[in-house]
């Protein structure tokens, strides 16, 4: 055993002293011969001489951190194979810890936590984790069993850090906190360890961290550089906050889309921790920010944890204080958004703590009070943010255990809220998209029911707001009661429309009236159904009959049915898997049609946009037809029907016609990098990479003026920051889609394309046409009567045309035609548009775009560009749903309804929102505003979409339609050339 000052003043030292290699603080040579390197010039304030743990034994068997990585930590970024292997060292060494991993990353990498605890705890953990799931479901307690465990068990503790890969000095902080907590000696830290199970997660997002570190070696010079605009601070396009595929994972934990979550979701859930602490950054002139948050918080969060996070606040200040480091809370930070990981754990029972550190990657930053905070200081305020939570969790062991249970107890008897509060989930066409949903659910630890029979339901509660008296559930619904353990949770993921308070309403409608930005961090609606564009209900009755517990995935039939058909093969276009079918069909070299119609074949029914192969066309086909279309079939878990008659019933359409188009083999380009969005760009990549499963080119959009494109039949352009897209690379987006590409852009791309400069699209914003609003008008007016006109034979057939006939229009006089006032009224609402809400859109079931979409669906808006179409272009899906004025309601003859800038046909209202703040004034902006459109140009064809509709990974109503424009664009495009 011996004493030493752990992280103290001499290796500090380096950092501005010593004579090192370009790209390390303390390298293995020299990257230039050493007689002419240059000395970097000191920068005294680089030396940082506090020590993070003074005056502290350590246990010499436990190898220290500086003995692992070769420098200290804090000196400069870990990357993550050194601080897996310090982890790893330390699981060997240490009978006070155990070393788990979780999941892999796309890239490859491990994710590891690690528990660290007493060595008696260690030897029981299973114990201790059966335990907190005993509390976190009381209904598995046996008499007695409760007061046992809240006396035996110690309090968990899940410290997580960097989920944001270019905020790196939580990961640091994590070995600093690791280190000690495993070799560090004395009566204080055996007790400490006695009376909590700490669980250290220290890297959250390895790749977006080691990608980032690259960027900083590459721009590191033999000088240090304490300026927080140089690249060496910043990095570059998409520098390190997300994943693999560019997601921000700190918006995942309610969606789970990608390995990284869903592994640490299971695990979570696996251990229950009392305290979940996240450890971030924010801009380098910041100071530091802690919980507890501002409102809005989320409605359905434990009134008992704010009080919570006040008691751990008081203690973490206290520790910053004897410092005197600056520091804040609430200001910017809200918890409305759910998907947060301290909202997520607080949901779950957790005392949920947001750590906000400024931001420094390197060396230091020079701050307006002309000082220079060190990265090791950076690191210092992480580590004692983490000790002094660890040490509030310890104080308040047996009171938190008790409130746990209490909580659960609560939970179980309905909670806060309305206590028979119930979510159905309807049987659905889509089982893939429904399965994805109830998968979610599972990972996420809701218990769920199944529906044995059919029954009638009062007071049921659609997703539009509306309240039907009776409707009869269909067996097979899956019912979610809100009153079980994790009730706040299933509450947060599910309810329909959760509300803010008046007062923050108030406060926030002020602040955009005088400041014109919001005060929401994020989105204000994410609902697990809407998100998904699943059917649901709510009810306030409670559990009905007939149920069973819901056991996992149904089993689906998938492969082939009828393998010696004559004619071919159709899988059904109702589900989400037939879209990927056919791109992998086409990627394996299968000729495959779209039905742009139902139809019908050998007595079953197949919905629209249903695939087929059929044996003609597939006659040089080289390989084993009926083998490829079985394997992709079981790979994407879809049920091709082997056709004996092209011969279809009725009125539908024959094998033969028009509506079976042959599609062209996709092949895709995705611009990146410039001033595209990374989250945009990675969200379209993975889904064409992860759920299409086929291949695409990331294309720097600043190559598109010199780049061959005639490689590809489909160009993406992601959502845009600025004018990126100049004449030259307009003029050759031109050209290749008038040779017949299909263009695809969403959000401010879209906007930018749907400009007279840009060529390309008749589609204009609507600041751009407000005095052409008549025009559009009649476009909305033909959309309605071209469904819902009603014929008058005798006035047809009649031989005189003595009927009048009314200019359309002619009786719709709108409440503001002057174009000034028009122009004024647009900017007022404009700033209204919503930060992120569910809007209803009604869709065209003539657009091919619109295949597998119900004739309403859920759309995700924000502040995106207001899209507007007639004449040339097609609205394939438009925001708003028209709906039968309620019995009783009607107006005058002469009273026209009128919403936003176009009229109500008669007999209508209008509904638009479904979830998060929209206010009126964005709402009228909003109202019949095309979602998505489609429109021919020259041989090829322009798709856009107002906003991006692949958002977060986890809009699958949306992703279908651009799945929809990917697969089945280019066989819409140019017509397939015919080779004599």
């Amino acid at each position: 055993m011996t004493h030493r000052l752990f992280l103290g003043f001499t290796a500090c030292l380096t950092m501005g002293f010593a004579a090192v290699a370009i790209g390390q603080p303390k390298a293995a040579g020299p990257l230039a011969p050493s007689d002419i390197a240059p000395l970097p010039q000191p920068i005294p304030d680089l030396v940082y001489a506090q020590a993070f743990f003074p005056d502290t034994e350590f246990d010499d068997a436990i190898p220290t951190p500086e003995s692992i990585l070769g420098f200290e930590v804090g000196d400069r970024a870990a990357k993550h194979a050194e601080i897996e292997a310090c982890f790893k060292a330390w699981a060997e060494a240490s009978d006070r810890a155990q070393l788990f991993q979780y999941a892999t990353t796309y890239e490859g990498r491990p994710l590891y936590y690690m528990v660290i605890s007493s060595p008696q705890n260690i030897a029981r953990l299973d114990d201790i984790k059966a335990g907190m799931n005993k509390l976190a479901d009381p209904r598995t307690l046996d008499e007695g069993e409760g007061d046992r465990l809240l006396e035996s068990l110690p309090a968990v503790a899940w410290l997580g850090y960097s989920i944001h890969g270019d905020e790196t000095s939580g990961s640091d902080a994590s070995l600093a906190v690791a280190y000690y907590l495993v070799a560090s000696t004395g009566e204080a830290i055996d007790e400490l360890l006695n009376d909590t199970l700490i669980i250290i997660d220290p890297m959250m997002n390895p790749d977006g961290r080691d990608r980032y570190l690259q960027q900083i070696a590459e721009h590191r010079g033999a000088n240090p550089n304490v300026d927080d605009q140089s690249l060496l601070h910043t990095g570059y396009w998409p520098a390190g906050r997300g994943n693999h595929y560019m997601f921000d994972l700190n918006r995942d934990w309610i969606f789970g889309v990608h390995p990284e979550t869903r592994g640490r979701i299971k695990a979570v859930g696996e251990w229950r921790p009392l305290l979940f602490v996240d450890a971030h950054e924010m801009g380098p002139q910041d100071t530091y920010l802690f919980s507890p948050p501002r409102d809005p918080v989320n409605p359905f969060h434990p009134a008992r944890r704010r009080a919570w996070n006040g008691e751990f606040a008081k203690d973490q200040a206290a520790a910053f204080d004897q410092f005197g480091w600056r520091y804040y809370t609430g200001e910017w930070n809200d918890n409305w958004y759910p998907g947060y990981s301290d909202a997520w754990a607080s949901l779950r029972g957790a005392v949920g703590i947001l750590y906000e550190q400024a931001g420094l990657s390197q060396d230091g930053v020079k701050r307006p009070e002309d000082r220079v905070m060190t990265y090791r200081e950076a690191v210092h305020h992480q580590v004692v943010s983490s000790m002094a939570n660890i040490k509030t969790l310890e104080k308040h062991r047996e009171l938190l255990l008790k409130q746990f249970l209490n909580e659960r107890q609560y939970n179980l008897r309905g909670g806060e809220h309305e206590a028979n509060r119930v979510y159905l989930i309807l049987p659905s066409e889509n089982n893939t998209r429904r399965q994805n949903l109830l998968d979610l659910l599972e990972l996420q630890g809701v218990e769920m029911h199944v529906a044995t029979r059919g029954f009638v339901a009062d007071g049921v509660i659609d997703q539009l707001g509306q309240t039907h008296e009776r409707r009869t559930i269909p067996a097979g619904t899956v019912i979610i009661a809100a009153s079980q353990p994790d009730g706040p949770l299933v509450r947060a993921l599910l309810e329909f429309d959760p509300r803010m308070s008046t007062e923050f309403l108030q406060e926030e409608r002020r602040e955009l009236l005088r400041f014109g930005r919001s005060r929401m961090y994020d989105t204000t609606a994410w609902n697990l159904t809407m998100m998904n564009d699943v059917d649901a209900y709510m009810l306030a009755t409670g559990l009905p009959g007939n149920l069973e517990p819901y056991s996992g995935a149904a089993f689906a039939s998938s492969g082939v049915e009828n393998p010696d058909s004559t004619v071919g093969f159709i899988i059904d276009g109702a589900d989400d898997a037939s879209v990927v079918a056919a791109a992998r069909l086409m990627d394996r070299g299968v000729q495959v049609r779209l039905a742009d119609r139902s139809t019908n074949f050998d007595g079953f029914n197949y919905a629209r946009g249903s695939i087929v192969v059929t044996r003609t066309d597939n006659r040089n086909y080289q390989g084993d037809l009926v083998g490829v279309l079985h394997a992709v079939c079981n790979e994407v878990g879809v049920r091709a029907m082997g056709i004996e008659s092209g011969f279809a019933t009725g009125d539908e359409p024959d094998l033969g016609g028009e509506h079976f188009v042959l599609l062209n083999r996709p092949s895709i380009a995705i611009l990146a990098r410039g001033s595209t969005s990374p989250n945009d760009v990675g969200a379209i990549w993975f889904n064409i990479d992860q759920r299409l499963g086929v291949r695409s080119t990331l294309l720097d959009i600043n190559d598109l003026n010199y780049a061959d494109l005639r490689r590809y039949n489909v160009v993406i352009v992601p959502e845009l920051w600025g004018n990126a897209l100049d004449e030259n690379a307009l003029k050759r987006l031109n050209e290749w889609v008038e040779s017949g590409g299909t263009l695809i852009a969403a959000g401010r791309a879209a906007a930018r394309l749907a400009t007279e400069s840009s060529g390309l699209s008749s589609v204009r914003e609507l600041p751009d046409v407000l005095e052409d609003l008549d025009s559009y008008r009649l476009a909305i007016l033909r959309e309605w009567l071209g469904r819902h006109e009603r014929v008058d034979p005798a006035i047809v057939w009649s031989n005189s045309p003595d009927s009048p006939i009314k200019a359309p229009l002619a009786d719709f006089e709108p409440p503001v035609s002057d174009k000034d006032e028009l122009k004024r009224l647009d900017e007022w609402q404009s700033l209204f548009m919503p930060q992120g809400a569910f809007v209803t859109a009604r869709t065209d079931d003539r657009s091919w775009l619109t295949c597998g979409a119900d004739q309403n669906m859920a759309v995700f808006i924000g502040d995106d560009p207001i899209l507007m179409v007639k004449d040339n272009a097609n609205a394939a899906v438009r925001i708003g749903t028209y709906l039968p004025l309620p019995r009783g309601v009607e107006l005058e003859d002469d009273e026209i309804s009128w919403s936003g800038w176009a009229p109500i046909p008669a007999g209508q209202e209008m509904r638009l929102r479904m979830s998060g703040l929209v206010w009126p004034e964005a709402a009228h902006r909003l109202a019949n505003a095309a979602y998505a459109t489609t429109e021919r140009h020259g041989r090829g064809q322009v798709v856009l979409f107002a906003s991006p509709p692949t958002f977060r990974g986890a809009a699958m109503g949306t992703t279908r339609l651009f799945l929809n424009a990917v697969v089945f664009g280019p066989g819409f495009a140019q017509s397939h050339i015919i080779q004599p």
